[in-house]
C-alpha cells in the first residue's frame, strides 16, 4: 500500500516554518508595546470621568428629587385645601349650592343610585346602601364639591381626577363618568381599596395627606397613584377625598426629562416595587410599564402591581441581590451589571412621599468621549501595523508560493467532498469519491459513503413508519370524537362531561380560575312523550338543545347528560354571571319553536367551584339546586 501523508503533520510543518513563528513574534512585539501605552492612558482618563459622573450625577439626582417633591407637594397642598372645604361641608348640613344647576338622579337596572345630569362630577351610590331621604340629600348637597374638583383637575396637567368616597359607599368623581353604574358594577365597598383605608383612623392617625402605591383605578383610568386625606365630622370619618395622578402622566411629565449621559430616572415605592419607569428602564428590565388597562370586568378590590415589578422581593429580578443590598443600605452611589451591561446607579429619598428616586447611567455613555479618543489612538497604532505588514509582504508572498501546491493537494479533495454533501438525501450524489494521497481525507470519504447508504435506508423506513403512525392516530381521533357525541341532540354526552369537569377543576385549583355548572331539564317531559309520542319528544329535545347551544359562549361546553337533562360547563365564569346566563336561557327556552306549538319550560340549577371540590361534589351540588328549582314549582333558576 502506498504510504500516505498525515494531514496534521503536513499542515504543522509547512506553517510553523514559513508563517506562524515569524509572524507571531513580530505581532506580539508591535501590539504589546502599543496597547500597553494606550491602555495606561485610557485608564487614567476613565477614572477621572467616573469621579466627575459621580459628583455631577448626585447633583442631578438631588435637583430632580427636589423638583418631583415640589410637584407632589403641590398635590398634597391641594388635598389639604379639599380636606378643609369638605370638613366644612359636613359641619354645615344646611349648606346647599348647585354650581351646574340642580342635578337629577335615578336608580340603574342593577340597583345603583346615580346622577344622570352629565356635567360636573358623576355620582355613584352602591346598590347595597339603602337610599333614604338622608342619602339623597347628601348626594344632592355634595354638588358643591364640584367647584374645587374642576379647578384642581383642569389646572394641573399631572392630575386626571379628584373624588370623594363616603363611609356608606358613595363616590363623587370629577370628571363625569358616563354609565358609572356599569363601570363600578352594582356594589362597591370603599374600605376594600387602598385609596380609602390608607386614610382611615388606623392608618392615618395624624389625619394628614397620604400617598398610595400604584394601583389599578376602578374608575377606568388605568394605573395610577393617589394622594388621599380623611374627612372627619368631629371624630366621625365621613369619608376620604383623593386626587389621582396616572402613572402615564407621572412618567411623561416627571421621569422622561432629557438628562446628561442619556441617563434615566425611575421611582420605587417604600416596599421596593417599581412605581414608575420610562421606556429606557423598560428595555433594560425587559418589561413594560403598567399605564393603561383594558377593563373586562369591574375592579372589586385594590389591585397592585405584580410581584415581578418589585425589585426587592422578586427573586428573579434582573437587578439581582447586589441591588437589594445597596437599596436596603441606602447607598448613594454603586455599580451594577445587568445582562452583561455595566450601569451606575444613584438613589435618594423623596421627602414628600418616602419613595426612592433612582438615577441610572449606562457606563458606555459616560465613557463615550473616551472611547472616541481611544479609537483615534487605535487608528495610529493600526497605521503602524499596516506599515509592518507592507514590510513583510515580500516574505508572505514567498511563503504563499511555496505552499500553493500543498494547498491544492488538500483543498481539491475537500472541495469535492463538500460538493457531494450538498446532495445528501437526493439522487444526485456521485459515489464512490476519488481517492487522494492523504490518509485522513480518504478515511473521511469512506465514512461519508457509509453514512449516505445508511441515511437512504433510514429515510425509507422512517417514511413508512410515519405514514402508518399518522393513519392510526387519525382513526383513533375519529373514533374518540364520535364516542363523545349524542346522536339525537348533536351535543356532547356524559363521557365528555366527566372529561371536561375534571380538567376544569384542575385549572381552577392551579390557576384560581372561576368555574360554574348549570344543570337543566325539561319540565314534565314525560307528559310530552306520553301524550304526543316519542317522535314529538325527540323533536322537543332537538329544539331545546339548539336553543341552549346557540346561546352559549364558544368556551362553554354543552352536554346532554341523559334523557331530558342537560349540563353546561361555564369556564372562567363566576356564580353571579352564571345565574344571569341561566335566567336568560330560561326565558329563551319558553320562546322556542316547538312542534305542535307545545309550551316548554325548564327548571335550572346553578353552582360554582369551591376550594376542595371534586367532580362528584360539584355535580351533586348542581343536581340539588335543580331539585330545589323543581320543588319550588319548576320554570325557575335556583343556585347553591
Amino acid at each position: 500500500m502506498q504510504n500516505k501523508l498525515n494531514l496534521n503533520q503536513l499542515l504543522f510543518n509547512y506553517h510553523k516554518n514559513t508563517v506562524l513563528i515569524p509572524t507571531f513574534v513580530v505581532a506580539v512585539i508591535l501590539f504589546s508595546a502599543y496597547f500597553f501605552v494606550n491602555t495606561y492612558v485610557y485608564t487614567l482618563i476613565k477614572n477621572s470621568s467616573m469621579k466627575e459622573a459621580k459628583t455631577h450625577g448626585q447633583e442631578i439626582l438631588l435637583a430632580e428629587s427636589k423638583y418631583i417633591g415640589n410637584v407632589l407637594g403641590e398635590v398634597s397642598r391641594l388635598s389639604n385645601i379639599l380636606q378643609k372645604e369638605h370638613e366644612y361641608f359636613f359641619s354645615n348640613p344646611n349648606l346647599i349650592y348647585f354650581p351646574n344647576a340642580k342635578p337629577q338622579f335615578e336608580v340603574a337596572p342593577n340597583g345603583v343610585y346615580y346622577k344622570t345630569t352629565k356635567n360636573g362630577s358623576s355620582l355613584y351610590y352602591s346598590s347595597d346602601t339603602k337610599i333614604t331621604h338622608k342619602e339623597m340629600q347628601k348626594a344632592l348637597r355634595s354638588e358643591v364639591m364640584d367647584v374645587s374638583f374642576k379647578s384642581i383637575v383642569d389646572s394641573n396637567k399631572n392630575i386626571v381626577a379628584a373624588y370623594f368616597n363616603s363611609w356608606d359607599n358613595m363616590n363623587r368623581l370629577y370628571p363625569y363618568i358616563d354609565e358609572v353604574y356599569n363601570q363600578y358594577g352594582s356594589t362597591l365597598k370603599m374600605s376594600d381599596y387602598n385609596f380609602y383605608y390608607l386614610a382611615d383612623e388606623k392608618h392615618d392617625t395624624k389625619r394628614e395627606p397620604v400617598w398610595t402605591d400604584a394601583y389599578l383605578d376602578p374608575a377606568g383610568n388605568g394605573w395610577m397613584i393617589s394622594c388621599v386625606v380623611p374627612i372627619y365630622n368631629k371624630d366621625f370619618l365621613e369619608g376620604v377625598t383623593g386626587i389621582d395622578i396616572p402613572l402615564k402622566s407621572l412618567i411623561s411629565n416627571l421621569l422622561e426629562r432629557k438628562l446628561p449621559w442619556s441617563s434615566s430616572l425611575f421611582m420605587l415605592d417604600k416596599e421596593g416595587a417599581i412605581l414608575a419607569m420610562p421606556q429606557k428602564i423598560e428595555k433594560i428590565l425587559n418589561m413594560s410599564e403598567l399605564t393603561t388597562h383594558t377593563y373586562i370586568q369591574n375592579i372589586k378590590t385594590t389591585i397592585k402591581k405584580p410581584l415581578e415589578y418589585n425589585l426587592i422581593k422578586n427573586e428573579n429580578s434582573p437587578f439581582g441581590n447586589k441591588f437589594v443590598e445597596h437599596y436596603k443600605n441606602k447607598t448613594d452611589f454603586f455599580e451594577l451589571s445587568i445582562n452583561s451591561q455595566e450601569y451606575i446607579l444613584m438613589q435618594t429619598i423623596i421627602e414628600e412621599t418616602g419613595w426612592r428616586l433612582m438615577l441610572m447611567i449606562e457606563k458606555n455613555n459616560i465613557f463615550y468621549s473616551i472611547y472616541k479618543l481611544k479609537s483615534y489612538g487605535n487608528l495610529v497604532g493600526y497605521s503602524a501595523i499596516v506599515f509592518a505588514i507592507v514590510f513583510y509582504l515580500g516574505f508572505v508572498l514567498y511563503t504563499l508560493k511555496r505552499s500553493r501546491l500543498f494547498a491544492l493537494e488538500i483543498t481539491n479533495p475537500i472541495e469535492e467532498l463538500s460538493k457531494q454533501t450538498t446532495f445528501v438525501g437526493s439522487d444526485k450524489i456521485n459515489l464512490p469519491l476519488k481517492e487522494s494521497n492523504i490518509e485522513e481525507i480518504d478515511q473521511l470519504n469512506f465514512n461519508f459513503s457509509q453514512m449516505v447508504a445508511e441515511l437512504k435506508l433510514g429515510k425509507i423506513n422512517l417514511i413508512q413508519t410515519e405514514r402508518i403512525k399518522k393513519e392510526y392516530k387519525q382513526k383513533a381521533n375519529e373514533y374518540h370524537e364520535k364516542s363523545l357525541i349524542d346522536p339525537l341532540s348533536g351535543l356532547y354526552n356524559r363521557l365528555k362531561c366527566e372529561e371536561v369537569i375534571n380538567k376544569e377543576i384542575e385549572a381552577a385549583l392551579l390557576y384560581e380560575k372561576p368555574l360554574s355548572l348549570i344543570m337543566l331539564d325539561i319540565d314534565n317531559f314525560k307528559n310530552i312523550n306520553d301524550t304526543l309520542g316519542h317522535l314529538v319528544g325527540d323533536e322537543v329535545i332537538k329544539e331545546f338543545s339548539k336553543i341552549i347551544k346557540n346561546n352559549s359562549r364558544k368556551s362553554d361546553v354543552v352536554i346532554r347528560n341523559g334523557g331530558d337533562e342537560f349540563v353546561i360547563i361555564c369556564t372562567n365564569t363566576e356564580l353571579k354571571s352564571a345565574k344571569i346566563f341561566a335566567q336568560n336561557l330560561k326565558e329563551l327556552i319558553q320562546k322556542g319553536d316547538y312542534p305542535q306549538d307545545y309550551k316548554v319550560t325548564s327548571s335550572i340549577g346553578v353552582t360554582s367551584y369551591k376550594d376542595g371540590d371534586k367532580e362528584e361534589d360539584i355535580i351533586d351540588r348542581v343536581d340539588r339546586a335543580l331539585y330545589i328549582a323543581k320543588e319550588k314549582g319548576r320554570n325557575r333558576v335556583e343556585s347553591l
